[in-house]
């Protein structure tokens, strides 16, 4: 029987405001949806990623964006995951690209709005899409039920 917790994206959403995460309820509470393994975690953390970068500038300050923008991934995937530079250099884009999108001017033009967006979506899917190629559930994720330690994340559940 695995053990199945939920989706904490809620610390995005938290984060980005400026207030305590213990104040904002998980996505998973909300829904009543649970992951069940590290690529649904992954997709979840890459979907809430996403909701960040179209809402910016709205609801946000922008020293706030690139942690609120990795904050699911950090809390739910990297700790789970073995550590694999890929996975790190990609993570690491998505920091750039939303301190990017960040910085542009409020007077910009739509257009590099959309270009800075846009490029820290591409970011969150290259991560995304990473995680979920190379990446590799390690003994932690294992304890939690989100399958066997060695096993690539994207490997269906019980295999």
């Amino acid at each position: 029987m695995s053990t199945t917790r939920p989706l904490r994206t809620g610390v995005a959403l938290a984060a980005l405001a400026g207030i305590e995460a213990g104040r904002v309820p998980a996505w998973g509470e909300e829904t009543g949806r649970v992951a069940e393994n590290l690529a649904d975690l992954m997709r979840a953390a890459a979907a809430e990623a996403r909701r960040l970068a179209a809402a910016f500038p709205a609801g946000g300050r922008k020293d706030d964006l690139p942690w609120a923008v990795i904050a699911a991934f950090d809390a739910d995937v990297r700790g789970h995951v073995e550590r694999d530079r890929r996975i790190e250099d990609e993570r690491d884009r998505v920091l750039i690209a939303s301190v990017t999108l960040a910085e542009t001017p409020e007077d910009a033009e739509a257009d590099e709005w959309d270009r800075a967006r846009r490029g820290l979506v591409r970011a969150i899917d290259y991560l995304e899409e990473t995680v979920l190629r190379f990446g590799i559930v390690n003994r932690a994720a294992a304890k939690r039920g989100y399958g066997l330690a060695g096993d690539p994340v994207s490997a269906p559940p019980n295999q």
